[in-house]
């Protein structure tokens, strides 16, 4: 006949088990949850870098940014976000590198409807900005 203390042991016993069964599952739940957000932000970066999109459709609003001389690429990615030409600075910069960026400086009317990968075509010619015209 059992004792009653080798029940309660043995219950004990099991009830950690499953409890740590239990929180080894969550943990693994976690993870995969995790990993999936992450893999969804990822692919959507990369996606906006190599086919991104405009702030507006067009025909878009004209805005006028200046470039200072040697500009920093925080320094343009900022101007261009706070006129309201790019969606995501991030973004802007990893092209900026990407498609080798490097800008005349000057002022520049550029327009809403342009992606970051034309404003960087546009910025990078040079001769084209409004003072040079």
């Amino acid at each position: 006949m059992r004792r009653k203390n080798d029940t309660t042991e043995e219950a004990v016993k099991i009830g950690l088990g499953v409890l740590h069964t239990v929180s080894r599952i969550a943990f693994w739940v976690l993870v995969v949850m995790l990993l999936y957000a992450g893999a969804v932000r990822g692919y959507r970066f990369g996606y906006e870098i190599f086919n991104s999109t405009a702030v507006s459709e067009a025909p878009g609003v004209e805005k006028q940014i200046t470039i200072p001389e040697k500009p920093a690429m925080t320094s343009v990615a900022k101007i261009l976000k706070d006129k309201g030409l790019i969606q995501d600075e991030m973004v802007f910069m990893v092209q900026y590198w990407l498609f080798d960026c490097e800008p005349v400086p000057g002022t520049y009317t550029l327009n809403t409807s342009m992606t970051g990968r034309e404003i960087i075509q546009y910025l990078n010619k040079a001769g084209k900005s409004d003072d040079s015209e």
